[in-house]
């Protein structure tokens, strides 16, 4: 990559030293950056699967989220964001991760969470009334066959 350096006259050693630690740097800067950027993008990759699966849960559902199929899937979601910006935190120097970045997806994930704790709560309403609903029709039906006939016999 780097051809043979010469020593010209006039050009002090220092500042050759100082250009070989600024292209060494770089050189770091850039292997930073392609590990932040494979590890950025494994941790979207998962975030991104996550927000297939609700889109799919949607689609099938009108445009509409069952809060019952959805509930996992927002959690998974919220967690999948949260690792995103943990790393985004810890190695905001290390990758040159701008503050706005950062603070977009935190709030990303807040709405998340906040939305996963609405559809599970409201998931949890869903299933308790679809069990009153099974129970009061099954009371129902052993009504009807244990009623005995009323009337002249």
């Amino acid at each position: 990559m780097f051809q043979e350096l010469t020593v010209k006259t006039g050009v002090s050693r220092s500042l050759l030293r100082v250009a070989v630690l600024a292209i060494a740097s770089a050189a770091c800067a850039g292997a930073a950056m392609a590990d932040c950027n494979d590890d950025f993008a494994k941790l979207m990759s998962k975030r991104m699967s996550e927000i297939g699966a609700l889109n799919k849960i949607s689609k099938s559902n009108g445009g509409k989220l069952d809060p019952i199929a959805a509930c996992p899937r927002l959690k998974s979601l919220s967690a999948a964001e949260g690792e995103v910006v943990n790393y985004m935190t810890k190695n905001k120097e290390w990758c040159g991760l701008p503050d706005d970045l950062i603070e977009k997806m935190t709030a990303s994930r807040a709405k998340t969470a906040s939305i996963a704790v609405k559809a599970c709560s409201f998931a949890v309403k869903m299933k308790q009334a679809q069990q009153q609903q099974a129970q009061q029709a099954q009371q129902g039906q052993q009504e009807q066959a244990v009623k005995l006939p009323t009337g002249p016999l």
